[in-house]
């Protein structure tokens, strides 16, 4: 019986390496669809939508939004803000219910056998790791080319064309970071269930030497931003202000606080980067628990 145990074994893992069974990287509807339409391209293997995608996916949700305006004229329209709010609450709710519905997969397919701990194997893992990790390579390379090309083709665009394209960015470079985190989750819940050196070296540091680029990212992104906005500010201060009393106001604004005005700049420039730099932190310090969990549940498995 034990020699019959330890060949069924042996051969489930062989065929474990040879193909993964638990799909790691779940493809949503527009992303399979881009997936068949170009094969060859990382980010359609890995289920990433490029910048274009991205983009044409949003002007048809705006679109959609728009029909069931005009086919339900006495509804409210629902501003901007409230809109992506109820769209993210329902996400949410959709996600949690997805998540509730598949751990009780999970754990009755693990109580029923000892399947559950060889579907998941490091091949699948590093494989799943590398093709998202090219796939946001490719995209952002996308998306640093596109740009280039909008800002040599339109030189003179107006300021408020430059700040929606650079909300459109920011959008898009916090989907890429939501896909990381998914797979991210995955992996370690993996881990948690069959320990793995190889997936721990080769497919969780990548995806989070990922994870801090894309924040670094999201973080300048939102400097230059705050930095236009205090510009934009300034500029309409300056003009509906005289230049005498607005130096007479700096001057007794920088007489009350003991600063000058360059060095009162300073500090609010440096206490909204401590305040991005709290937010990277935390998300990070999350994810780290996530994964001193999963090692606390290996090894009480162990024991």
């Amino acid at each position: 019986m034990g020699v019959r145990e330890h060949l069924y074994l042996v051969l489930h893992g062989v065929w474990g390496l040879l193909q993964g069974r638990q799909p790691l990287l779940l493809l949503s509807p527009a992303a399979a669809a881009a997936a068949a339409a170009a094969k060859g391209c990382p980010a359609a293997a890995a289920g990433v939508l490029t910048p274009q995608q991205f983009a044409a996916s949003k002007q048809q949700q705006q679109q959609q939004q728009q029909q069931h305006y005009r086919r339900h004229p006495n509804e409210p329209p629902q501003a901007p803000a409230a809109a992506a709010a109820a769209a993210a609450a329902a996400a949410a709710a959709a996600a949690a219910a997805a998540a509730a519905a598949d751990a009780a997969r999970r754990r009755d397919v693990f109580l029923g056998g000892p399947f559950l701990p060889y579907d998941f194997n490091w091949v699948s893992a590093v494989r799943a790791s590398r093709a998202l990790c090219a796939a946001v390579r490719c995209c952002l390379q996308q998306q640093q080319q596109q740009q280039q090309q909008q800002q040599q083709q339109q030189q003179q665009q107006q300021q408020e064309q430059q700040q929606q394209q650079q909300q459109e960015q920011q959008e898009y470079i916090e989907y890429l970071l939501q896909r990381v985190l998914e797979l991210q989750q995955r992996l370690l819940y993996c881990c948690s269930i069959k320990p793995s050196y190889i997936t721990t070296t080769f497919g969780l540091r990548p995806l989070q030497q990922l994870e801090d680029k894309l924040a670094a990212l999201l973080l300048q992104q939102q400097q230059q931003q705050q930095q236009r906005v205090l510009q934009q500010e300034k500029g309409t201060a300056a003009a509906a202000t005289p230049p005498a009393a607005a130096a007479a106001a700096a001057a007794a604004a920088a007489a009350c606080r003991g600063l000058t005005a360059e060095e009162q700049q300073q500090v609010d420039d440096c206490s909204s980067l401590l305040l991005l730099r709290a937010g990277v932190s935390q998300r990070k310090s999350s994810n780290k628990s996530m994964t001193a969990a999963a090692n606390s549940a290996a090894l009480l498995r162990r024991l």
